[in-house]
């Protein structure tokens, strides 16, 4: 596997950690390690996210673009 892919793999497996079950609350600190590892992973994968904006021609609404990218990385790891 590639180091991308081991980085990937490590940072969706502390977000899952991190994220509550049940009725349990989250902590400040679950929290945290949840964000930053959610942020590595969009900064892993940012290239390929800033390709496939330009390859659809989302340019012009680039902000929403990485957002909708976000959005669906979140589900992703939810049902992984």
């Amino acid at each position: 596997m590639s180091k991308t892919t081991v980085a990937l793999e490590a940072a969706v497996a502390v977000v899952i950690e991190n994220t509550p079950t049940d009725d349990i609350r989250q902590t400040a600190r679950q929290r945290a390690n949840a964000d930053k590892a959610f942020a590595h992973i969009l900064k892993l994968i940012g290239p390929r996210i800033r390709h496939f904006i330009r390859q659809y021609g989302l340019a012009a609404h680039w902000e929403d673009a990485e957002q909708c990218c976000a959005i669906g990385v979140h589900r992703a790891i939810q049902a992984y």
